[in-house]
């Protein structure tokens, strides 16, 4: 959704966080192991933050450090149970700012919502508000919902209705 526009060297420890938002959806863990499971391949050091109940956490500074141990169980399952999720939506410029300060004190490279309708729009907003403030933070979104309510020309599909609607 936003990047900075820096190029990043092949082997740079990357610092990363991931948020779940919104109802849970196959495939969403295996989203997180593969960030998790690329950035490790690139620099041993690497590093992958889950936000803890999804925006909330983002915003509160709620987080942990995944690691291959706290991944291992999660692999291949359904659902956002690794983190938990909620609804909350950045919404006023305080919310905005807690992000960017909770993203500035982790030293992120990137932040990536996982959901569905509202989780990306609410990544919308968020990457329009961090490049507004030059924030170092490049903000990515996956869609990641059962209700098929995210297509368009650029996007066929989301990660999870496949699996739901056989």
């Amino acid at each position: 959704v936003y990047n900075r526009g820096d190029p990043v060297t092949v082997g740079e420890e990357l610092k990363v966080g991931v948020v779940f938002a919104g109802g849970p959806a196959p495939g969403g863990h295996n989203v997180v192991c593969g960030l998790f499971d690329h950035l490790k391949e690139r620099n041993i050091d690497s590093k992958v933050f889950g936000f803890l109940n999804g925006t909330s956490g983002l915003m509160s500074g709620t987080y942990v450090e995944l690691s291959e141990s706290s991944l291992a169980r999660f692999r291949n399952q359904g659902g956002f149970h690794l983190l938990g999720s909620d609804r909350t939506k950045l919404e006023t410029e305080a919310d905005f700012e807690r992000a960017r300060k909770v993203a500035k004190e982790l030293d992120l490279d990137g932040l990536v919502f996982i959901g569905g309708f509202d989780t990306n729009t609410n990544a919308m907003y968020a990457a329009e508000n961090f490049k507004m403030h030059n924030a170092k933070t490049n903000v990515v979104s996956v869609p990641s919902t059962i209700d098929g309510d995210l297509r368009n020309e650029q996007l066929q599909t989301s990660i999870g209705f496949d699996t739901v609607t056989k």
